[in-house]
C-alpha cells in the first residue's frame, strides 16, 4: 500500500486493526489491483512463516469432540442467528430451519460447478426482495454477474474472496446497484452465505 506501513497488510489479514483503519485498508485494496496483489503476497508470506512454526500435536479426546461439535452442525451458526434474523426479517423458528437446511443435501439448485443455492422468502418488511443461501465448494467460483439492485450478503461459514478482500463468518458484504463481480470460496472449507438482493444477471 502506498504511503502506508508495510505491516498493515499483515495486521489486516490477522484482523488486528481497529475498525476505522481496517475499513481504510479494505477500501484501498478494493480500489487498487496493485494493493490487492500486495495483499496476496503478504498472505503467502504469512502462510510460509506460520508453517515453519506450527508443530503437529494430537488433541485430547475431549478437545477433539468439542472441536468437531463446533465445526459441524447448525450450532456453528449460533453467533450469527440474531444478525441473520435482522437482515432477513425472520422469526426465530424460520431462521433456525433455514440454517439447518444449509447443511442439508436436498432441495439445492446448481448455479455452476461447485456452486449450489436455494431460495427462501424474506420477511414481509422487505417487500419484493429475493433471498437465498448459497453453498460454494472450497476453491470454486460463483460466476460473474451484475446486480439489478443493492445486495447484502452475510457470510455464515468458510471464507469469501471478493474483489481483492477476504471475509469470514459473521461479516456482511454490500454491493451497489449495477456493480459487477464474481467471488470465490477460500481453500479448505465450503463457503456458505445468505444473500438479499433484487435479482442478478450473469455476464
Amino acid at each position: 500500500m502506498k504511503n502506508g506501513r508495510p505491516d498493515l497488510y499483515a495486521d489486516y489479514l490477522l484482523d488486528t486493526l481497529a475498525e476505522p483503519e481496517r475499513a481504510k485498508v479494505a477500501a484501498e485494496i478494493g480500489a487498487s489491483p496493485e494493493s490487492a496483489h500486495e495483499l496476496t503476497l503478504t498472505r503467502q508470506a504469512l502462510a510460509v512463516w506460520a508453517e515453519g512454526r506450527v508443530t503437529e500435536s494430537a488433541p485430547s479426546a475431549d478437545l477433539r469432540r468439542r472441536l468437531l461439535q463446533t465445526v459441524a452442525g447448525r450450532d456453528r451458526f449460533a453467533p450469527f442467528v440474531a444478525l441473520f434474523r435482522r437482515l432477513f426479517d425472520l422469526p426465530a423458528q424460520t431462521a433456525a430451519e433455514l440454517l439447518a437446511k444449509a447443511d442439508g443435501l436436498t432441495d439445492w439448485l446448481e448455479a455452476a460447478p461447485g456452486v449450489r443455492y436455494f431460495h427462501f422468502a424474506p420477511g414481509a418488511a422487505l417487500g419484493q426482495l429475493e433471498a437465498g443461501i448459497v453453498r460454494i465448494r472450497a476453491g470454486a467460483t460463483f460466476p460473474r454477474h451484475r446486480h439489478r439492485g443493492p445486495e447484502v450478503t452475510l457470510v455464515l461459514d468458510g471464507t469469501l474472496l471478493d474483489r481483492g478482500q477476504i471475509y469470514s463468518a459473521g461479516q456482511v458484504v454490500e454491493s451497489a446497484t449495477g456493480s459487477e463481480h464474481d467471488y470465490s470460496a477460500g481453500a479448505g472449507r465450503d463457503l456458505i452465505l445468505a444473500s438479499l438482493h433484487s435479482g442478478i444477471d450473469l455476464i
